[in-house]
C-alpha cells in the first residue's frame, strides 16, 4: 500500500520584518496574489518601505503585476517601494514583460 501525500495549497506570506521593512515569501502567482492586492503595506508617514523578495519560491507573471501595482500606489500616496533581494526568476519576468520601468523608484515623483 502505497501512501499519497496532499500537496500543500500554494501559500504567500507578507511579514513585517522592521519598521517600513517586509517581507514576502512563499509563491506569488496568479492563485495567491489576490491575497496581496488589498494588504499592501503602508509607511510610517514621510518614508518609503523596502519589500525583501529573498523568501519567494515561485512567482509568475500575476507576481511582477502585483509588484506593478504596489509601485503605482505607492506613487499615488506620495512615497516609493524599493525591492530587495529580487531573484533572477524575478528580473528575468520583468525584462521578458517590459515593466523594468514601471518597477524603479523614483524620487523626482
Amino acid at each position: 500500500m502505497s501512501s499519497v501525500e496532499a500537496t500543500p495549497l500554494e501559500e504567500v506570506r507578507l511579514i513585517q520584518t522592521a519598521v517600513d521593512t517586509w517581507s514576502i515569501s512563499g509563491c506569488l502567482t496568479f492563485e495567491t496574489v489576490g491575497r496581496l492586492v488589498a494588504e499592501m503595506p503602508s509607511p510610517a508617514p514621510g518614508a518609503d518601505i523596502q519589500v525583501d523578495l529573498t523568501g519567494l519560491i515561485r512567482v509568475d507573471s500575476a507576481g511582477v503585476a502585483l509588484m506593478v501595482e504596489w509601485m503605482r500606489r505607492a506613487r499615488i500616496a506620495q512615497y516609493q517601494v524599493h525591492w530587495c533581494e529580487v531573484p533572477e526568476v524575478v528580473l528575468r519576468l520583468i525584462r521578458v514583460m517590459g515593466v523594468g520601468d514601471l518597477l524603479v523608484s523614483r524620487s523626482d515623483a
